[in-house]
């Protein structure tokens, strides 16, 4: 629970931190577009920062230390490196105290898209997605209205996707109204013992139809 302390400067593992952050800058220069121009990327770090199960979460730092943490790592990445390519993403996670999301928030100069990361559970009914997802919208629209950002869902999904409508029934409604830029479902996982762990449909998976016409009802662009 003292990490973010320790990294900020002045802290014990700031120096070490600052290496971390080179690596990143380092690779992040590695991504050029076909005529070698630097790729504009959407950056999302410290993410589900009011939860704590990262060492950035809400139990784990103050609102102070978190938001030092990232105007920390915006400036290092944008105005040392000069990494200006990046579109800042802040994504508070739906669950916990999430009426008070704005007291980690680094401020208006450090952001570009206000997001949510907010997941469906098999053992809850739909609505309760459904409510969650919208009561959360609703804030950060406000938000994003009034400070001119961006709105997103930047992580959704039900994992192996057991709901026959999870895509027309469940995010259609969750999604109606507001205007959310793009909607990013979590990974569908490769290893051999984790065959359910997936949230976006596939060539076979039985949930693909109802996908589909999600993409045409609300006129969703793919893009992978």
């Amino acid at each position: 629970d003292r990490v973010v302390a320790s990294i900020l400067p002045g802290g014990e593992k700031h120096a070490l931190f600052r290496e971390w952050l080179k690596r990143v800058a380092d690779y992040l220069e590695t991504w050029k577009t076909e005529d070698v121009q630097p790729l504009p990327l959407i950056f999302r770090p410290w993410h589900e920062h009011i939860g704590s199960w990262f060492w950035w979460g809400g139990k784990l730092c103050t609102p102070d230390e978190y938001n030092a943490l990232w105007r920390m790592t915006y400036s290092y990445l944008m105005k040392e490196r000069g990494l200006t390519q990046l579109t800042w993403a802040i994504s508070p996670n739906s669950s916990g105290i999430f009426d008070n999301w704005e007291e980690r928030y680094p401020g208006d100069d450090y952001v570009d898209i206000i997001g949510v990361d907010c997941y469906a559970n098999a053992n809850k009914p739909k609505q309760t997605y459904i409510d969650e997802m919208r009561n959360c919208l609703a804030s950060l629209a406000e938000t994003c209205k009034k400070r001119g950002k961006i709105l997103a869902v930047t992580e959704t999904g039900l994992e192996g996707i057991p709901e026959a409508d999870y895509w027309t029934g469940m995010l259609s409604p969750g999604l109606k109204g507001f205007p959310v830029a793009y909607v990013l479902t979590w990974r569908n996982a490769s290893e051999p013992d984790m065959r359910k762990h997936y949230y976006a449909p596939f060539p076979g998976e039985p949930n693909a139809g109802d996908f589909a016409r999600w993409i045409e009802q609300d006129h969703i662009q793919l893009v992978r």
